[in-house]
């Protein structure tokens, strides 16, 4: 398949209003124990030491301490977990994103609540950057290949194979890490979707790095060392096989749980205990006509609200922003609208405001949004125009 002609939407930045939101044990949102799932009042399993109306079990990662629970906001003086996303002390400062260049070095641009700042991170020539986030010791971790995306120039074409995941310090220097490359892939037997071979790579609290293949879940030491920690079948092709085609993931940074986003909508997670959970597999009964609406582009853990993702329908040029009920097992529309001049990339969220941010390409324009639920905004939170240049991927700063 080949994703339809764009050309662009323009886009400024703001950064201001928005609360944590507060999140049940259930996924439906109910904070106030009348679905059973909060204080253990009303007959529920679980308890409430603290009685600040969450349990163990709906995610208080400290329930000896009133002033620790997924709803609290972060106080970043007092040394605490106070929202229990996995960081201490930590507060929304912006974002970092993967900027390639046609021809040239890439770059890695880092930007605060206002504007790009200056401490351009600069990568080897031939270096395209995908994926991004940060690294376990500093910098950043990103998924490299040598092939850069020309969305300017019509339709793209993505059948390669081979890339390769690095560690960035802030000065640029490049640690190679680990390579995938298929070799029918290489001889043209294998067509990839959208990009190369690993689809993302994010930091795991474990101390390891995971990255996920179309038909695969790996793990990547920091010696470089690799193990496939889940696999599944991923021909697009046999509806009677077919269980995933991974098309991006995040982590949960406190519990450590994964979660893996499907190209064609299904959804699954995986944690070291449990190992793969598939909550929706993707409809193929009627083949292709199924496959141009609500393609993922990508998804990303927000905090205290579970899983968020985005999707697009290319051949209309509609979008939506989605997160997954795992008690329904199934994507709910938070937001959604039409634009058939853009092409959205990747996806990060703001917990602390409950906003997210997209990096998108059209023509010559790249832009990255900023999409706020509340008032059904989407602002430009920075937008540039020139030839050769594309952003990919991002990541929220804290």
């Amino acid at each position: 398949m080949r994703l339809s002609p764009i050309s662009f939407c323009l886009l400024a930045l703001a950064c201001s209003g928005g609360t944590k939101v507060p999140v049940g044990g259930d996924d439906s949102g109910s904070t106030d124990g009348s679905d059973g799932s909060t204080d253990g009042s009303d007959g529920s399993t679980g308890t409430d030491n603290d009685g600040d109306g969450f349990t163990v079990e709906d995610g208080d990662c400290d329930d000896d301490d009133i002033g620790v629970n997924p709803a609290r906001e972060e106080d970043v003086f007092d040394g605490k977990d106070n929202d229990c996303d996995g960081r201490v002390d930590e507060e929304w400062s912006g974002l970092t994103v993967t900027e390639q260049v046609e021809g040239g070095a890439s770059r890695i641009l880092v930007f605060d609540t206002i504007t790009r700042l200056d401490d351009t991170i600069t990568l080897p020539p031939g270096l395209v950057p995908y994926d991004i986030d940060h690294g376990l010791d500093g910098g950043y971790v990103t998924v490299v290949n040598d092939v850069f995306i020309n969305f300017s120039a019509g339709t793209p074409g993505f059948e390669y194979a081979d890339a390769s995941i690095v560690e960035v310090d802030s000065s640029g220097a490049v640690t190679p890490l680990a390579t995938f490359t298929d070799p029918a892939a290489e001889a043209g037997e294998v067509f990839y979707w959208f990009g190369p071979i690993v689809r993302g790579v994010k930091a795991h609290p474990g101390g390891y790095y995971v990255a996920a293949t179309p038909g695969a879940l790996w793990r990547i030491n920091r010696d470089g060392s690799t193990q496939e920690l889940a696999s599944w079948a991923w021909d697009i092709s046999d509806d009677t096989t077919f269980e995933l085609y991974a098309l991006d993931l995040s982590v949960d940074l406190l519990t450590g749980e994964v979660g893996i986003q499907d190209l064609l909508g299904g959804f699954a997670t995986w944690t070291e205990a449990g190992g793969m959970v598939q909550h929706k597999q993707a409809d193929l009964s009627d083949g292709w006509a199924n496959w141009d609406a609500n393609l993922g582009v990508g998804l990303s853990r927000m905090d205290g609200d579970g899983w968020w993702g985005m999707t697009g329908d290319f051949a209309s040029g509609t979008y939506a922003l989605e997160r997954f009920n795992l008690a329904e097992t199934d994507w709910v529309e938070r937001m959604a609208w039409a634009n058939n001049l853009v092409r959205p990339i990747a996806i990060a969220t703001d917990g602390d405001h409950g906003e997210a941010y997209v990096t998108a390409k059209g023509g010559d324009h790249r832009t990255i949004w900023r999409i706020r639920e509340q008032g059904g905004l989407i602002d430009d939170a920075y937008d540039e125009v020139a030839d050769g240049l594309s952003l990919w991927g991002i990541v929220s700063n804290y």
